[in-house]
């Protein structure tokens, strides 16, 4: 919806900005982010030149006044109704009152031709409405305002008219060079019958949008309030529904821990939708970590739609994956979809508005393709008409691709609802979105590449490498490894801002004369073209630099660090604590639910996220079985680091080989480590599967010799499949065409054979098409062999993969998930020790057990899956770790290697 803001009885009338409307009907040619999309700095040098020409305009001059109008559209009859109305509203820059163009409270600035200043009242003096606008273009050069600013103008001057009767009223455009704070003006005089006419052609061509959104407000609200939960409720859901109701009726936040099978989906989308159709709520966003997470609220969503609900949901792609050219280039000289594309997106957005409700990626492609237009830009589109909107957290969370269609206007609250799914991602993710960094040699090697095309840059570049050379130095004499905190780095940041400043400059000029045709004529124009992309990233890196400088607060620690493997040198802001910066971006919204199924423990997510004393808590229980899953503790196993070697990677590989082997069916098996999977696996597929791996060091590291029958033979008996990017994946061949007399028996100790085994490993560099195909060995149940993937912990198949019934029958998770210990790592540890937490609970054993629990979650899937669950280290037993297992795993069992076999084939017995 093209709405600035909610109205509880937006089923007869709606709201809409002055900027938007005009932007919106008045956009024309072609899609262009090299004349467009003004960097942050600019943003803000722009709103600081606006306050500048206020301040200095005199006492008379009125600036930033709200304005507002209330548009009945006549029916068919010619009748008004409040049954189709709009309101529009804005601020005008500015509004004055003056008797002759002399009078200007700005006139000591030069009159430019194409000036106007005719006299609208017998006694010489006249309202003006003042519309300022900002630029880096030669204002000499334009020879007329751009049609979209006069439009805003004449909007603001038929408001100021009609509410103080005004027969006629000036609009003046001033625009404002950047560079040289020169100043144009343009004068037009407007009577109230011509701006009643234009005003009401503008109103006309809005109706039909208008009388859309209106009706399907009506039909959207009748279909919520005739909805009913889906389901049968389960034990404990129907108090969650209501949870999550009463949490976004009161505006707080909810932190609901919701394992598998509690339906966390359907139980935060229902009541959403329910204050949607109480008329409290204009949009719900949904967000997640990961694509695939994205398929349980598409899929919830179809299933309320065929319970009669009627909304509109928009699934938002990336610009890279989405983009119909190998790389986003988007001008009109590289991407056919950006020419022309303002001419026709509103004929497509109308088409598909009328024709579809979810907009699908691939449903947006479809329409995009149709009218040639920019599919990426389509789709953030449709979300202004979608009441659901699916995406990835930087919708909202991330400092520069946030929506700023909906989450731009500053302090304001929209009436949104934000549900983020998977929420224990956020607080990485939210490090990561909140921290920058300079690298040195990036620096250096930017001041070589632009030293002879961008001199100005490259001399403000080596400002900061000096800078960066005396931290280095600094380093060096504090010992020159590790982290090294830093208190201040006052040179650095001033050096920062220089860059961008003159980056911005060069930037902006670099479009100017691409826009007068001039760039051809550079006689560096090969090069600056060549240079163009990496010029950019590289600005970004800077804004993003300097962005975080502004954010810079208690919550960050400032290290210097030198890489070990490249030796780069590195100035990091580090956001340790994430909990200010997604707090303000959820105070944006109405309310929020973060929910996921491993959020424990509850008290440190809600502390990293955002959460305050008055927000909610809840943890809602299993509706599974606990007995259905096996949950045992190995004792004797262990992957502390010190106690790696062959001999521990021969007692784990026993203790998979005595789980696994006492039913056929798939498994995964969870390292710590690539080093650690590839250790292991190679002793369990020697040791089980009579396939000689390469010869093991003392270390526990695979050495470089074949050792007889070794890697190169290993080899000859895999299967190999190669990606587009020859990553292999290693699927060892099952007997296959054995007559039923010939299929090897049974083990003697009763495992399955080993001719009944395929092992498949996760590669560091597997792609899209070989994680499918690792996948697809796991869709189907199997009993009459079995496959063993070894997969890292904390990795792609560690998460968000939904293998349901007998797809997966077992997980052996080696290890409490520590994440490894690094100078950054040990940073996170002191800064909360120093705040009075427990150091190492926050760096490392929360996340790591979180991996563990996900990992676990694998694993029973439905009411009426069985399988196994093992974790084999001996730290599992210690309290520290056992007050972290969710509720349901109050029946785990402690057990030894030599025990395994028979209690997991005595737990099967059980079920089978």
């Amino acid at each position: 919806m093209l709405q600035s803001g909610y109205n509880q009885s937006m089923l007869t009338t709606m709201t809409i900005s002055v900027r938007a409307l005009v932007e919106f009907l008045t956009r024309s040619g072609d899609l262009d982010n090299r004349t467009g999309g003004a960097p942050e700095g600019v943003m803000q040098e722009g709103s600081r030149m606006h306050r500048q020409i206020q301040k200095s305009a005199g006492e008379g001059y009125l600036a930033e006044v709200p304005l507002s109008i209330t548009w009945n559209f006549d029916s068919e009859g010619g009748e008004q109704t409040p049954e189709l109305a709009v309101t529009v509203e804005g601020r005008a820059d500015g509004i004055y009152y003056g008797r002759n163009l002399e009078a200007d409270p700005l006139s000591t600035k030069r009159r430019r031709k194409g000036q106007k200043g005719k006299r609208s009242t017998d006694d010489g003096s006249y309202w003006t409405i003042d519309e300022i606008k900002t630029t880096y273009r030669r204002i000499s050069r334009l020879r007329r305002p751009e049609p979209v600013h006069l439009a805003q103008a004449k909007c603001y001057a038929y408001i100021y008219a009609v509410q103080h009767d005004l027969a006629r009223v000036n609009v003046r455009m001033t625009y404002c060079n950047l560079l040289s704070n020169d100043i144009r003006y343009f004068y037009e005089e407007e009577t109230l019958d011509g701006l009643e006419a234009w005003f009401t052609a503008l109103m006309e061509e809005y109706r039909k949008w208008v009388a859309f959104e209106i009706a399907w407000g009506r039909k959207r609200t009748d279909s919520i309030w005739g909805l009913t939960f889906p389901f049968s409720y389960r034990e404990g859901q129907k108090e969650l529904v209501s949870g999550v109701y009463h949490t976004i009726a009161q505006g707080k936040k909810l932190f609901l821990e919701a394992p598998t099978g509690t339906g966390k989906t359907i139980t935060t989308l229902y009541p959403s939708l329910k204050v949607m159709g109480d008329g409290r709520a204009e949009k719900i966003f949904y967000l997640t970590a990961k694509t695939i997470t994205r398929t349980a609220a598409t899929d919830a969503i179809e299933l309320l739609r065929h319970r009669g609900l009627q909304i509109k949901s928009v699934v938002l792609t990336s610009k890279e994956k989405i983009c119909v050219l190998e790389k986003p280039a988007c001008n009109p000289e590289q991407c056919p979809r950006a020419r022309g594309h303002f001419d026709h997106i509103n004929e497509a957005l109308f088409d598909l508005l009328t024709h579809e409700d979810n907009f699908t990626r691939e449903v947006i492609e479809a329409y995009a393709a149709k009218y040639e237009v920019c599919p990426f830009e389509m789709g953030l589109d449709m979300s202004s008409f979608s009441d659901v909107i699916i995406g990835d957290y930087n919708y909202l969370f991330d400092p520069h691709a946030y929506l700023r269609r909906f989450f731009g206007g500053g302090d304001s609250k929209g009436a949104y609802i934000f549900l983020v799914d998977e929420a224990h991602n956020l607080v990485e993710r939210g490090r990561d979105m909140y921290s920058a960094e300079l690298v040195k040699e990036d620096l250096l090697r930017m001041k070589k590449r632009l030293k002879n095309i961008y001199p100005g840059v490259a001399s403000k570049i080596e400002k900061a490498n000096r800078a960066m050379l005396s931290l280095k130095r600094r380093y060096e004499e504090w010992g020159g490894t590790g982290c090294m905190e830093l208190s201040e780095i006052d040179q650095l940041s001033q050096a920062a801002y220089d860059v961008q400043s003159q980056l911005e400059e060069t930037l902006m000029q670099e479009r100017i004369a691409e826009q007068n045709g001039g760039a051809a004529r550079d006689p560096l124009f090969r090069e600056k073209k060549e240079v163009r992309d990496e010029l950019l990233d590289f600005y970004f890196g800077i804004a993003h630099f300097t962005l975080i400088l502004q954010r810079k607060d208690e919550h960050y620690v400032t290290y210097a660090e030198k890489a070990e493997e490249k030796g780069a040198f590195r100035v990091r802001m580090f956001c340790v604590d994430p909990s200010r910066n997604l707090k303000a971006c959820m105070d944006r919204g109405m309310a929020s639910i973060l929910f996921s199924a491993t959020f424990l423990p509850i008290q440190y997510y809600k502390a990293l996220l955002g959460g305050t004393a008055d927000d909610y808590e809840i943890y809602a229980h299993s509706v599974f079985d606990p007995k259905k899953r096996g949950l045992f503790i190995v004792r004797d196993v262990t992957s502390r680091y010190r106690q790696r070697g062959p001999e521990e990677y021969a007692r784990i590989a026993d203790c998979i080989h005595n789980v696994t082997g006492q039913r056929h069916g798939n498994y995964l098996v969870f390292c710590p480590s690539y080093s650690f999977l590839e250790s292991v696996a190679d002793v369990f597929e020697e040791k089980y599967l009579g396939r000689k791996p390469a010869a093991i060091s003392e270390s526990g590291m695979p050495s470089m010799t074949d050792a007889g029958g070794g890697t190169a033979a290993r080899q000859e008996r895999q299967l190999a499949v190669r990606s587009e990017e020859n990553v292999r994946l290693e699927l060892f061949p099952l007997l296959t065409g054995a007559k039923a007399d010939s299929v090897p028996a049974a083990a003697e100790d009763g495992s399955v054979p080993a001719a009944e085994i395929t092992v498949l490993r996760q590669s560091s560099h597997m792609d899209e098409t070989t994680r499918e195909r690792f996948l697809s060995q796991f869709q189907k149940a199997r009993d009459d062999h079995s496959v063993i993937g070894f997969c890292v912990l904390g990795g792609i198949f560690g998460e968000g993969i939904d293998l349901k019934k007998d797809c997966l029958i077992g997980a052996l998770i080696i290890g409490t998930g520590l994440p490894k210990v690094t100078g950054e790592r040990e940073l996170l540890k002191t800064y909360f020790e120093r705040n009075e937490r427990d150091g190492f609970a926050y760096a490392y054993r929360y996340p790591g057990m979180n991996k563990v629990l996900q990992a676990a979650g694998r694993v029973i899937r439905t009411a009426d899956d069985v399988g196994i669950v093992a974790l084999l280290d001996e730290r599992f037993q210690e309290p520290s770790y056992r007050q972290l297992f969710p509720a349901e795993w109050a029946n785990a069992q402690i057990i030894s290697t030599g025990q395994a076999a028979g209690l997991v084939e005595k737990f099967w017995d059980e079920w089978l």
